[in-house]
């Protein structure tokens, strides 16, 4: 269904972010799950929070902390969460017929507040007919302010929640990357990236010191992913 030329208002804005408010819970409880394993880790209040508002991916702020260490790592925390996070360049992507008339400054802080959650809800709508054009913006800010200020709330009252163990929060990025796994599950197609990828990082985690088995696990399920994807698109076309 074709749709008229977006454009960011105020009224789209407020839409999106009551829409997409079944979505803060969540956000807000991953975001104080982080701020407490900030704080165990020693980054300090100034760099989780900065963290949160400069980065704003959850799954590749909580990689980011096993990486964190004297000296900084900086070239492996980089590598690993550009490929925790790369699935938002195709995401970006495919929200190009819907943002595209937009001027190029929305647009882009629309792009900035993406996210899983409400890049599924911006599809289905603009599917639909029914996408505004502040809906984007609107659904992710208010992510991002819960976000934010669950990292604070989360690393102010870590001394009082104690070891992270002791409300399963160690637990938080293998329950966050198995959920999404299994979301983005299609069949048994999908089995071979997810081995490929499983493998590559185990291997890797015997071979490699520190933590590179995460950008090595990642990158090789994305890379052999992208192949395989490929393959199979050319033998259904035989």
């Amino acid at each position: 269904m074709s749709q008229a030329p977006l454009t960011l208002t105020w009224r789209g804005a407020l839409d999106g972010a009551r829409i997409s408010w079944a979505l803060v819970p969540g956000v807000f409880a991953y975001g104080v799950g982080f701020g407490v394993l900030a704080r165990t880790a020693e980054t300090g209040l100034a760099a989780a929070f900065l963290m949160s508002a400069l980065i704003f991916t959850g799954s590749g702020q909580v990689v980011a902390l096993q990486l964190w260490q004297s000296p900084f790592p900086i070239l492996a925390m980089l590598a690993t969460v550009f490929a925790m996070n790369a699935r938002y360049v195709l995401m970006s992507a495919s929200l190009r017929p819907v943002l595209g008339s937009m001027p190029a400054g929305q647009a882009y802080l629309s792009l900035f507040m993406l996210g899983d959650g409400n890049w599924i809800m911006a599809m289905r709508m603009h599917a639909e007919g029914k996408l505004q054009g502040g809906f984007l913006f609107g659904s992710g800010a208010t992510q991002y302010l819960v976000w934010c200020g669950g990292t604070l709330l989360g690393y102010l009252l870590g001394n009082l929640v104690g070891s992270p163990k002791s409300l399963g929060l160690d637990f938080l990025l293998t329950a966050f990357c198995t959920a999404m796994a299994v979301a983005m599950w299609r069949g048994r197609d999908d089995a071979w990236p997810f081995l490929v990828g499983g493998g590559s990082a185990i291997l890797a985690a015997e071979l490699l010191p520190g933590q590179w088995y995460i950008v090595v696990g990642a990158l090789a399920g994305s890379i052999f992913g992208a192949f395989w994807k490929r393959h199979r698109a050319r033998q259904a076309a035989a």
